[in-house]
């Protein structure tokens, strides 16, 4: 289950630790948990923000390889 932020969204201490919600990502057990733990963190930032990550990382996730890509789309 996701750890759900103590902080408003967009603070600076963003509830959780980075490692937290790293923790909480890599512990999804199937696509919906996954999602979820997203959706929470997507929550937390600007739609700029979003836009801004979305520029900066659209190329990496083609670089996620097939092992990982099939454990999450259970």
């Amino acid at each position: 289950m996701p750890h759900t932020p103590n902080d408003s969204p967009g603070s600076p201490a963003g509830g959780a630790t980075l490692a937290q919600k790293c923790l909480d990502l890599h512990q999804a057990k199937n696509r919906g948990d996954l999602e979820e733990c997203i959706a929470l963190l997507v929550l937390q930032h600007s739609p700029v923000e979003i836009q801004r990550l979305k520029q900066n990382f659209s190329n990496k996730i083609q670089d996620i390889t097939p092992e990982y890509r099939d454990r999450h789309a259970k």
